[in-house]
């Protein structure tokens, strides 16, 4: 057991010493994982996009969609939930002010796809979507 304590001691002392004449290693090291956390930060905020198609109030990463938000279509349409990289994704709901019907559930890559619940004329009908195809 002894030598085995004594191998350990012996490491540590040299690394002990190492940093000890070696100063801008403990420097060195913090900064280096701040300016590197800093340069990979997402650049997440809150803002609005508005063009001629669309009008979008939410998380934006890099000047897109991304995270929770609206966006109000030129035709009135609006959609309030999820984006990814500027499209439906996860939980929404998507309202259609001409033909006035709401569609509120699964999104993926900017369409309908999973489970959800249509609402037209006041009726609630339970349906599943793939790439905004009603399924069943």
């Amino acid at each position: 057991m002894k030598i085995g304590e004594n191998g350990l001691q012996q490491s540590l002392n040299k690394v002990i010493r190492f940093v000890g004449a070696q100063k801008w290693v403990l420097i060195f090291i913090p900064v280096f994982f701040i300016l590197l956390f800093l340069i990979t930060l997402p650049r997440m905020h809150k803002g609005t996009i508005k063009d001629d198609q669309f009008t979008y109030t939410g998380t934006l990463l890099k000047g897109v969609p991304e995270g929770s938000g609206t966006m109000v279509f030129q035709n009135g349409d609006t959609y309030t939930g999820n984006f990814k990289s500027g499209k439906f994704n996860d939980q929404g709901t998507f309202t259609s002010k001409k033909d006035k019907w709401t569609y509120k559930g699964s999104f993926k890559n900017g369409s309908p796809d999973g489970n959800g619940e249509m609402i037209s004329s006041g009726k609630k009908q339970k349906i599943s979507m793939k790439n905004g195809v009603i399924i069943k």
